[in-house]
């Protein structure tokens, strides 16, 4: 039997929740990184089920509605022979993401990072308003605030994102410029964990060009080596 690695990521909500809270998360195999579809995700109480999904075909899941506390998840993938069982917490008005791989079988459930930030908005939309805002100052750099939220806004993206979002992620990757921050490496763990919707969003996007962007000319003409790179990741 394999055991799992998790990274959890917490995000406090101001979405209208009341009082419970949300889980969300990818499940993939710990070796090929290819997502694992149709795994049962259960969560328990005092040995009682309470919640559960099923992991979709890029394995991700989703459970709203949830009451604080602590839980026990279950993961069975009979493909995997996976019956995994993790203590994971969830928060009144919150998120819990979580990125779930298999692990050697010496490995056991860890706890590698967790963050907490205040959205009052859906990821996606607060990395809008922070890009928006950014180019229409012309600014060199940004607020720590901006940079903490853009931040934990991207890890959210690596769990799931819609595909015609992916243009909006290619932007930020070629003109959010700022000084000493991971913009292009925050933005490629984006990619590269949805790599097949990352290459046609890319291939789109050299296809239109704005009117001050040439082949030749930086940064739109990086986008080639971008393609290259998700197209040779294995």
């Amino acid at each position: 039997m394999k055991n799992i690695i998790i990274l959890i990521f917490v995000f406090i909500s101001n979405l209208c929740f009341g009082q419970y809270g949300s889980l969300k998360g990818k499940f993939v195999d710990g070796s090929t990184k290819e997502p694992i579809p149709f795994a049962n995700v259960i969560l328990e109480k005092v040995n009682k089920q309470t919640n559960g999904c099923t992991t979709d075909f890029d394995g991700t899941f989703h459970l709203d509605s949830i009451l604080p506390g602590k839980y026990y998840m279950k993961i069975n993938a009979l493909s995997h022979y996976i019956n995994i069982v993790g203590e994971i917490i969830i928060y009144k008005n919150s998120i819990t993401i979580l990125y779930i791989k298999t692990g050697d079988k010496d490995k056991c459930l860890v706890q590698e990072k967790y963050e907490v930030i205040n959205f009052k908005y859906e990821p996606i939309e607060v990395i809008n308003r922070i890009f928006t805002t950014y180019n229409k100052h012309q600014e060199s750099t940004d607020s720590q605030s901006n940079l903490d939220s853009l931040t934990i806004a991207l890890k959210h993206l690596e769990t799931k994102i819609e595909s015609e979002d992916l243009t909006l992620i290619i932007d930020v990757w070629m003109y959010y410029t700022i000084t000493d921050f991971p913009t292009q490496e925050l933005t490629e763990k984006v990619f590269f964990a949805h790599r097949k919707e990352s290459i046609k969003a890319v291939k789109e996007r050299m296809k239109n060009k704005k009117d001050w962007e040439t082949d030749n000319g930086a940064p739109f003409s990086e986008l080639k080596n971008l393609l290259k790179k998700l197209e040779q990741k294995n």
